[in-house]
């Protein structure tokens, strides 16, 4: 199958949209695939900003500052690397240090 795409960045949605192997392709192709549970950090720390009694004046600058931050420092982790973001993502200093998502 040839599929063709004109896109430089990928944020995943929710559940693993594409295959590991279609990522890969991605990479190799020079499109970048930002990992769902990269992505999709923000539902988590809305969901405990709530559990916490935060309301949303807490959860919307916490949000933009994790998310971003963290796919900054996986993205710049998977350019340093030149392995894919969510190889970055899993690897041992990146994020928690033990192969496991950096934290919310």
């Amino acid at each position: 199958m040839c599929v063709t795409c004109a896109a430089v960045f990928l944020w995943k949605g929710a559940t693993s949209p594409l295959t590991l192997d279609a990522e890969e392709l991605c990479h190799e192709t020079g499109i970048t695939v930002v990992p769902d549970f990269v992505a999709n950090a923000g539902g988590v720390i809305s969901s405990y900003v709530e559990w916490k009694g935060g309301g949303k004046d807490e959860v919307f600058p916490l949000v933009e500052e994790r998310v971003a931050g963290n796919t900054t420092r996986v993205l710049q982790a998977a350019l340093d690397r030149g392995i894919t973001p969510r190889q970055a993502a899993l690897s041992p200093g990146q994020g928690t240090g033990s192969g496991h998502p950096a934290p919310c």
